[in-house]
């Protein structure tokens, strides 16, 4: 017997980024879902159950420059750390919906080689342990999940 389990596809985005000295501007595009359970039950109250001030139920953009360290091996995925000060959270506003724009800062010169810039789009969704039948937003758990993700030289 064969078996053909469920994959979620990624959804189709164009992202484009545009360095200027410390700033990289970041400008992702493509087809989204304007509204959800998540987005009725709970939308704007979504900071209060662990969203960053602005989100709204509607997926978000992390931006985040990494530094590889120099003596780790180029192709090890493991040899890249975040600079969490570089860390950007980008909305898309309801009235534009599928545009995420905005600016990372890097703290320093960016290196050839040893700086890259990831762009992961993180999706809102309710948890199996939150109420199935008309929850009140204090009952509704919820968490974040990465349906894109890109990577960038700079």
């Amino acid at each position: 017997m064969l078996r053909s389990d469920f994959i979620q596809l990624p959804p189709t985005r164009h992202t484009k980024i545009t360095v200027g000295g410390a700033t990289i501007h970041v400008t992702v595009e493509g087809p989204v879902y304007l509204d959800s359970e998540l987005i009725r039950t709970v939308g704007a109250q979504l900071p209060a159950f662990g969203g960053a001030p602005g989100s709204n139920g509607l997926s978000e953009i992390e931006a985040v420059i990494e530094q590889r360290d120099p003596a780790g091996d180029p192709g090890n995925e493991f040899a890249w750390t975040p600079i969490d000060a570089t860390r950007v959270l980008l909305f898309q506003a309801p009235s534009a919906p599928g545009k995420w724009e905005g600016d990372v800062t890097a703290s320093g010169p960016l290196a050839p080689g040893l700086f890259r810039l990831t762009v992961k789009e993180l999706e809102w969704f309710r948890t199996d342990d939150a109420s199935p039948i008309r929850p009140l937003p204090n009952q509704v758990r919820v968490a974040r999940r990465v349906v894109f993700a890109d990577v960038f030289a700079l």
